[in-house]
């Protein structure tokens, strides 16, 4: 390039500064909106697995339908863990206590989760794994079992009893 005393010379210094603000100024739109996508989607991604630790209530029959003798019960429902959803069935012990209020236990021994089972002539669960013995009230009788057996949170809505599972 030719220097003329009639060119400004502060003009390629000039242009060479409005770019490099223009060329920053869309790099740094770009990183925004980039970075508002990647959350968008990270979140999008995350909860479902978040989700997956929420318990659910699940339907157990109509309450009326309880005696106060145990019996078993068989619930089948749809599990859900993060994107996923897979039937299930479950097995618990209910009947109504003398105030005629829900009781429920589990179906699985404190001790290693074989199943329990109610016997009626002897008045008690009893585990076919090593000997546990339960009463009425889930509390240890005999046997390796040092727990109880695991209650649920239990609740009554428009007559049916609901059973929380986690």
């Amino acid at each position: 390039m030719v220097f003329s005393p009639d060119m400004d010379s502060t003009e390629p210094e000039l242009h060479a500064g409005r770019r490099g603000i223009l060329v920053a100024a869309i790099w740094g739109i770009g990183a925004a909106i980039s970075a508002v996508v990647a959350s968008i989607l990270g979140l999008a991604s995350v909860a479902p697995l978040r989700r997956s630790g929420e318990s659910q209530w699940i339907d157990a029959g109509p309450v009326n339908s309880l005696s106060s003798k145990p019996q078993r019960l068989a619930v089948a429902f749809m599990h859900r863990q993060g994107w996923s959803e897979e039937a299930r069935t479950l097995v618990y012990y209910a009947y109504t206590d003398d105030k005629g209020q829900p009781v429920v236990f589990s179906s699985q021994c404190s001790h290693l989760g074989c199943s329990v089972r109610w016997a009626d002539d002897r008045s008690s669960f009893e585990c076919p794994c090593h000997g546990g013995k339960f009463d009425k009230s889930g509390a240890v009788l005999a046997g390796p079992p040092s727990e109880a057996l695991t209650r649920p949170q239990v609740r009554v809505e428009d007559s049916r009893l609901q059973i929380e599972h986690s």
